[in-house]
């Protein structure tokens, strides 16, 4: 009887294993991508560098750009045999002009860490999911990379791949400080109008707001009214003017930021000070997690030393003014500084769900995409 009893003690927990599926053999989506050359090349010539050098390697164009074997990339091939690089070696000052090889051995490097930098802070992302059974591999031939996970995650992939993840806490100005840059803004509309009659850009707003001399808000709009605002903040004489004032203005965040804009979203515009030296706070960032409830959740980040350090600064210069949190050139957060911050702690919140919040959480712990990626089919 003792024998039949063990029998039974030992077989039950293999006859229980053997029923256990494993989670992971679930049917899987796969993303594959690659590094967007063309913008890789754009991101390291001279900012003043004029784009049209690039277009022989715009993916419309038709002609790939393509690392060979011998590391000659296309786009010095097509100008050496063109016999006009004058263009090229003017957007890299650093490089003698007509050492293509050398160009070539540059750009290769820069473009392959660019590469392996984009597949870590991916596989990083989609492995903080740890429910996703990710399986990540680099592609062969050409290049690539390949990300297999659960069917069930592919929103949560989508965002994954598509959010740069460029963070930032900056300095927010005053309403009565952006007098002159409002004046260029009025300019520029005048200049941009058919009748040339007078218009205000403030007018453009299609929320009425009484401003507040000590606020830092421009105006109210929406996403489907702002098209008109835009085209004012991107001509090339008003960015010149805020470039050179060291002036941003920014929207605040949209209604669904993380999961498609509605065309009746409300935004703010806000007048910010552009960052003028040392990395954005994004890169400091050593975690980042989800907190609060599954009601209000919030990521909750910490900031190594020198993070911590810049952080403090940055509020005690600011006490009682607001400060804004920036995600990839959208402010997500508005924060009015009452003492100062001094343990590098912060959180975001913003009425985002529990995995739009873990998506969030992911990407600022992973660091920045420096250069957009391309699906491939």
């Amino acid at each position: 009887m003792r024998y039949i009893r063990l029998t039974i003690l030992f077989l039950f927990p293999v006859l229980f294993l053997a029923n256990c599926s494993d989670p992971c053999d679930a049917p899987k989506a796969e993303i594959k991508l690659d590094l967007d050359y063309y913008a890789a090349i754009r991101n390291l010539a001279a900012k003043d560098c004029d784009p049209e050098v690039f277009a022989p390697i715009h993916p419309s164009v038709g002609l790939s750009l393509d690392i060979q074997e011998d590391l000659v990339f296309e786009l010095t091939k097509y100008y050496e045999e063109e016999g006009n690089a004058d263009a090229l070696f003017a957007c890299f000052p650093d490089h003698a002009p007509g050492d293509f090889q050398g160009l070539n051995d540059y750009l290769f490097e820069e473009v392959r860490f660019f590469f392996d930098v984009s597949y870590n802070i991916l596989r990083s992302r989609f492995e903080s999911f740890e429910e996703s059974c990710v399986e990540p591999s680099m592609l062969p031939g050409r290049g690539g990379y390949s990300f297999q996970f659960l069917d069930t995650l592919q929103p949560v992939a989508d965002q994954l791949v598509e959010i740069p993840g460029k963070f930032d806490i900056l300095e927010t100005m005053r309403y009565k400080d952006c007098g002159e840059a409002l004046a260029m803004a009025d300019s520029v509309l005048v200049g941009m109008s058919d009748s040339g009659a007078a218009v205000s850009f403030t007018g453009l707003f299609n929320r009425e707001v009484m401003p507040n001399p000590n606020s830092p808000v421009i105006g109210e709009s929406t996403v489907g009214d702002s098209a008109q605002i835009n085209q004012v903040l991107s001509h090339p004489e008003m960015k010149g003017y805020l470039d050179q004032s060291g002036i941003e203005m920014l929207w605040t965040k949209a209604d669904a930021r993380i999961g498609g804009d509605k065309a009746d979203a409300g935004l703010q515009l806000i007048a910010v000070k552009q960052r003028r030296s040392g990395d954005p706070i994004g890169t400091r960032i050593l975690e980042a997690f989800v907190g609060g409830d599954d009601l209000k959740p919030a990521v909750r980040v910490g900031l190594n030393a020198a993070g911590a350090k810049e952080l403090r600064e940055l509020s005690e210069r600011n006490q009682g003014r607001s400060l804004a949190m920036v995600l990839d050139g959208v402010i997500w957060q508005m924060a009015k500084v009452g003492q100062p911050l001094i343990d590098g702690r912060f959180e975001l919140t913003g009425g985002l769900s529990k995995q739009q919040s873990q998506i969030l959480a992911a990407v600022l712990l992973s660091g920045a995409l420096e250069v957009p990626l391309l699906r491939l089919e």
